[in-house]
């Protein structure tokens, strides 16, 4: 039974169940806690399943919600910063615009919901599914994320600047022109993404995986990428100036354009990568890493690297 608080056909609306009346009295109750009245108190929301409810534009700063049942529901524009959300089911639900800024997520389902604009900075996400899930612009900046499940979710032009992230999945995610400046990311999986245009500068991406991920035109500045693998992936035009790749795996990539200015190659695998057109690659950078007779050189050659062969230098397209 759809359920909203905002109805104006009194006469048509099914009476409402105990759960709905306790919701709303206590959601009442709160917004009269933060309006500064004696009368108010904080919202603690136990055990109560709800089919759909409308509650946008609510006021939640600060409430707990425990074993919710709300799939569907619709909560554009609700504050709820510093709330706490514990083994909760907002599968399809609206949360465009939500600020959730320094809020609490275990255990939280938010598969296939649409999540634009959403505000989790501050936040600690543990355990949460947002598969299938449309975040774009959503911001993560400063959040903990642990074993978080982003997959074929939506994130592009998400920031999850100087954020935390460990054990989480975006297997086939879109995060074109995301932003992860001076993130911390340790043991997840990037498989099929695609992220054109993401920005990585000075993260540190460590035992990561990206498979046949797209990332063409991303910025890897200042990144530590030491212990992660890229195996058959799109990098062309990627920038990798002052980067680490020591010890990386590029098996089967392709790096063609790409910048390495300064970058650390030592035992980084381009066994099978083709880095034709490379730039800013110096004799001492390959002489570094590992090539093979499958390395497509800078100068469209193939490989083993051999010093003093010149093939670090990208040939003029208009050579013969």
């Amino acid at each position: 039974m759809a359920w909203t608080w905002f109805g104006q056909e009194k006469e048509k609306t099914p009476p409402q169940t105990s759960d709905e009346r306790d919701v709303r009295m206590a959601v009442d109750l709160h917004e009269q806690r933060h309006g500064g009245l004696r009368s108010g108190r904080r919202a603690v929301l136990d055990g109560m399943e709800l089919d759909a409810p409308d509650m946008r534009d609510r006021e939640l700063r600060q409430a707990l919600l425990i074993r919710m049942r709300i799939a569907g529901a619709v909560l554009t524009g609700v504050q709820m910063s510093g709330a706490s959300l514990e083994e909760c089911d907002l599968s399809q639900a609206t949360l465009t615009g939500v600020d959730l800024t320094g809020g609490s997520l275990q255990q939280v389902f938010l598969d296939m919901a649409s999540c634009s604009g959403l505000n989790l900075s501050d936040a600690r996400l543990q355990a949460v599914s947002c598969q299938g899930c449309s975040m774009v612009g959503a911001r993560m900046i400063e959040a903990q994320l642990h074993r978080c499940d982003f997959s074929r979710g939506v994130l592009n032009r998400a920031s999850f600047n100087q954020a935390r992230l460990l054990d989480c999945t975006f297997n086939h995610a879109e995060m074109e022109n995301a932003t992860l400046y001076h993130a911390n990311i340790q043991f997840c999986r990037f498989h099929r993404v695609q992220a054109s245009a993401s920005n990585w500068t000075s993260a540190k991406v460590q035992s990561c995986e990206f498979v046949k991920a797209v990332l063409r035109g991303s910025r890897w500045n200042n990144t530590v990428l030491q212990g992660s693998e890229f195996l058959s992936c799109d990098l062309s035009e990627a920038d990798f100036r002052g980067a680490n790749l020591s010890g990386g795996k590029f098996d089967g990539s392709i790096l063609k354009g790409g910048r390495f200015h300064e970058a650390k190659l030592l035992g980084a695998d381009l066994r099978r990568a083709d880095l034709r057109m490379a730039h800013e690659l110096t004799p001492y950078q390959l002489a570094q890493a590992l090539t093979s007779d499958a390395t497509i050189l800078p100068n469209g050659m193939r490989g083993p690297y051999l010093k003093h062969s010149g093939a670090e230098r990208p040939r003029s397209r208009f050579s013969s």
